[in-house]
């Protein structure tokens, strides 16, 4: 699954941006802002992902005995890292597995293609990939990821 990255103009006025990421399986991944028109127009989509900095591919293994997790697509959440007021990108990715996989084998990501990403929206809504910053290269096969604030202290906790 490629990560894609698009702008769109729609039909739904909003006081703040609109930030929508769309994740299928084997699909197109698309992050979308709507603009803040109030007249009824037709959605139109551009892509803007090499533009804005975000460089994400989700690495699935395909083995022949077809295991669950690689008929599953990975995580993603949308939420302030930094408590800036802008939403960041945390995308979760896979890991290789063997074929067959022994009994009891954890996959490991066994390098930078193989990382989940943090990418820090910046002012001018762009992001950059803060990561290896953050020290969120994660280990084994991710699927997903959970963002809330668990201890009530105003500020949002990720878990993956």
């Amino acid at each position: 699954m490629i990560g894609r990255l698009a702008r769109v103009r729609g039909t739904v006025a909003h006081a703040g941006s609109l930030l929508l990421w769309l994740g299928f399986l084997n699909t197109p991944t698309a992050l979308s802002q709507n603009s803040h028109s109030s007249a009824v127009v037709q959605p139109k989509f551009s892509d803007v992902t090499s533009a804005v900095g975000v460089h994400f591919q989700h690495v699935a293994s395909h083995t022949s005995k077809k295991y669950l997790i690689e008929t599953m697509g990975s995580g993603v959440a949308l939420f302030d890292f930094d408590n800036d007021g802008r939403l960041d990108i945390f995308a979760i990715n896979g890991a290789p597995l063997t074929d067959p996989t022994p009994k009891g084998t954890i996959p490991q990501k066994t390098g930078p293609e193989h990382w989940n990403r943090l990418f820090h929206q910046k002012p001018d809504g762009t992001f950059e990939d803060v990561t290896v910053k953050a020290g969120l290269q994660g280990v084994g096969y991710g699927m997903g990821v959970a963002v809330g604030d668990y201890d009530n202290d105003g500020t949002l906790h990720r878990r993956e």
